[in-house]
């Protein structure tokens, strides 16, 4: 994702998710999801792709972008995904390891990129919380149904403060 909010997707993360079949989608709307966090949240670094990760050793933009908005990114948007209506929180970790199989077949060299095992248990953590929100997003939307807004309106507080952004 670039700072303008352009996204582009290379040919080979496309036939990566067009690998999940009837899950296609789900697994698009997982990269979307998290590359949209990295613009909504100005990463530092955001413009970088999977390619440069993949044939570029560490520089000191890539450096700054780093782990911890990596994983940023995998919480927010995996719940960014879930909240559209795609089956994100089932597949992420499968997507993960589609994409550092796909990009990096020997292993992540990068020590300032998560490698796949970290990006996994990362992604698992992330994954639960990530789960705790959009059940409290659909909670949320049912009281609406029902005309419970100041019910609704205290788990939308609740996964605001969680999401940190004005698209919740």
């Amino acid at each position: 994702c670039s700072h303008n909010g352009n996204i582009t997707m290379e040919e080979r993360a496309y036939n990566i998710c067009v690998g999940f079949g009837p899950d296609s989608l789900d697994a698009l709307a997982c990269i979307l999801g998290h590359e949209l966090i990295h613009y909504y949240f100005d990463h530092i670094g955001s413009n970088i792709s999977f390619t440069r990760l993949s044939n570029e050793k560490s520089d000191s933009t890539y450096k700054l972008y780093g782990k911890t908005q990596e994983y940023d990114a995998d919480l927010k948007g995996n719940l960014l995904a879930a909240m559209a209506g795609y089956n994100s929180l089932n597949i992420y970790d499968l997507v993960l390891e589609r994409i550092y199989t796909g990009y990096w077949p020997e292993g992540n060299k990068d020590e300032n990129y998560p490698t796949l095992h970290e990006r996994i248990e990362g992604a698992k953590k992330k994954k639960e919380e990530a789960a705790d929100l959009y059940l409290a997003f659909k909670l949320a939307n049912n009281l609406l149904i029902v005309k419970e807004y100041d019910r609704a309106l205290s788990f939308y507080e609740y996964i605001a403060l969680s999401y940190g952004t004005a698209e919740i």
